[in-house]
């Protein structure tokens, strides 16, 4: 006999309710859509973790029958990461969107709102759902992620800081290299610090200088060092600038700046 039953299994799609998530400091933008793009609701929640809670129960209204959820979050590490990581703890499905998804979906539209990016954010999870990644939000990664990104950027100030001490140093000492090879070191810097420019050396001799020099470098520079540096400040004969102290304000703050690094 045969089987006369119009009942037929239901796509995969067919058995999520799909949830885009924009995800700010201040606040979460919800977009919830069904497999067909068609929109179903949408909120905006705090960013606070005592708001997940709330949301779940106000969002429930929005579930299709026989579905379940699915989130996509294109922030996943950042502001949405305590989202994200409350509702994977909890059991439920969430996707990463890239970025360049959500850009590529938003299109050239010149209307840009944390709804219409939740939407895209939504619509992608839909469209590419099988080939999106599990949010997986461990909390030694971004540990790790977080010291890693925060050493990075010690690093480029650091950088920036010794280029930018190179340069004012090279205003006032021309020849600055020709006595100090490396600027950083803590005779040049405390060099630098006591006398951020030429004029600071008037009526210096070497013998006072060559005992600045030796405490500084702990014993190791001599009276030549001393020599060496005040007949390149006399053959330079750089002259005091109208706003020489703010100029050496800049130079001492770099100093301590290099320091601290």
């Amino acid at each position: 006999m045969m089987n006369t039953s119009n009942t037929y299994p239901l796509h995969p799609k067919m058995t999520r309710t799909y949830c885009g998530i924009d995800s700010h400091k201040d606040s979460h933008t919800i977009v919830v859509l069904n497999c067909f793009h068609e929109k179903l609701g949408e909120m905006r929640i705090g960013s606070a973790p005592s708001e997940f809670s709330k949301f779940l129960k106000r969002i429930k209204k929005y579930l299709q029958p026989n579905t379940t959820w699915a989130f996509g979050f294109e922030d996943t590490s950042a502001f949405g990461r305590s989202f994200v990581k409350f509702l994977v703890e909890r059991g439920y499905l969430v996707k990463h969107v890239e970025a360049s998804k959500v850009a590529t979906e938003r299109g050239q539209v010149l209307h840009k709102s944390d709804p219409f990016d939740a939407e895209c954010a939504c619509r992608v999870l839909i469209n590419q759902f099988d080939n999106l990644p599990n949010a997986n939000p461990l909390d030694k990664y971004w540990v790790i992620t977080n010291l890693v990104t925060r050493r990075n950027a010690l690093v480029k100030i650091n950088v920036m800081v010794k280029n930018s001490l190179h340069r004012v140093i090279a205003d006032h000492y021309p020849h600055y290299k020709s006595f100090f090879s490396c600027v950083t070191r803590d005779s040049a810097l405390a060099f630098y610090e006591a006398f951020p420019a030429p004029h600071h050396l008037d009526d210096m001799t070497v013998e006072t200088l060559s005992n600045f020099l030796h405490t500084a470098s702990k014993g190791r520079l001599s009276n030549s060092k001393a020599e060496i540096i005040l007949k390149h400040v006399q053959r330079d004969n750089v002259p005091k600038l109208e706003y020489q102290d703010s100029q050496d304000f800049t130079v001492r703050s770099l100093v301590r700046q290099v320091l601290q690094n």
